[in-house]
């Protein structure tokens, strides 16, 4: 028995270590309302467009290259009565359909894990409207505390080489020679990450009871494991956070 992600996040409504406070906060800051059209690069169950759409009632359209997930968010907008603001759509490339300057808000939430999403942001910039938003989100470095350095960690990071998680400072000034405003940066509590890891626990602990006897299963649920032991136990708390950065296109913008 071979399991896959969504038996993985079935409990989850992020698929990444956000929080309905941060997207609270991004619209507060940058007044989203009813006139406005946000895109989610990487929906995953749609969990940001929906809790926007929500607390300020925009039109969200959300992309994932899995059709499971998409499926998922698409009950969830029924659910909360949000199906006539919030479009779920499966696509499997980063070639994104939309004409040049369309979109108020895009997200681009990279999982948590080390990734190399960054480079899309130049695709994004394009569909974004002149003095736009883009909110992204990825891991990052939240201590360089030599002395809770951990093997397991090393070595769980260094199997998404040649990625590693994001350096604050050094991202933020690559923006701002890139022509974005940084208008802040939301690190994620130890609180939203419990709620991100939980339902995770939660899917291990059923799965192996259902499968006990699938050594593949088994071997799976390990590995899946190894994630949340690398939070608590070998300093993944103490040294890796998740952030939020809330970037303001330029006006006058090149098309990329």
């Amino acid at each position: 028995m071979q399991l896959d992600l969504f038996e993985r996040y079935k409990h989850n409504h992020f698929l990444v270590p956000i929080s309905v406070n941060t997207l609270k906060k991004i619209g507060e800051h940058i007044g989203v309302s009813t006139d406005f059209l946000v895109f989610d690069a990487s929906c995953g169950k749609g969990g940001s467009v929906i809790s926007l759409a929500k607390m300020f009632g925009c039109s969200a359209i959300g992309l994932d290259d899995r059709p499971e997930f998409v499926e998922d968010g698409r009950r969830r907008t029924l659910f909360e009565d949000l199906s006539h603001l919030i479009d779920l759509l499966v696509h499997t490339n980063d070639d994104f359909p939309f004409d040049d300057d369309y979109f108020d808000l895009v997200l681009l939430c990279e999982p948590a894990y080390p990734s190399s999403t960054a480079s899309k942001l130049n695709r994004l910039t394009r569909i974004v409207k002149p003095g736009g938003w883009i909110a992204y989100s990825g891991l990052v470095w939240k201590s360089d505390d030599e002395n809770i350095a951990s093997e397991r960690l090393m070595k769980w990071l260094d199997s998404y080489l040649p990625c590693e998680p994001i350096d604050v400072e050094e991202l933020w000034a690559h923006l701002i020679e890139q022509g974005y405003e940084v208008e802040f940066v939301e690190h994620e509590t130890d609180h939203t990450w419990e709620n991100f890891l939980a339902p995770q626990a939660r899917s291990i602990i059923e799965n192996r009871l259902e499968y006990a006897e699938s050594l593949e299963a088994q071997d799976m649920l390990d590995r899946w494991q190894l994630d949340l032991e690398i939070y608590h136990k070998c300093g993944g708390k103490q040294l890796l956070g998740y952030a939020t950065f809330l970037l303001r296109c330029p006006w006058g913008k090149n098309k990329h």
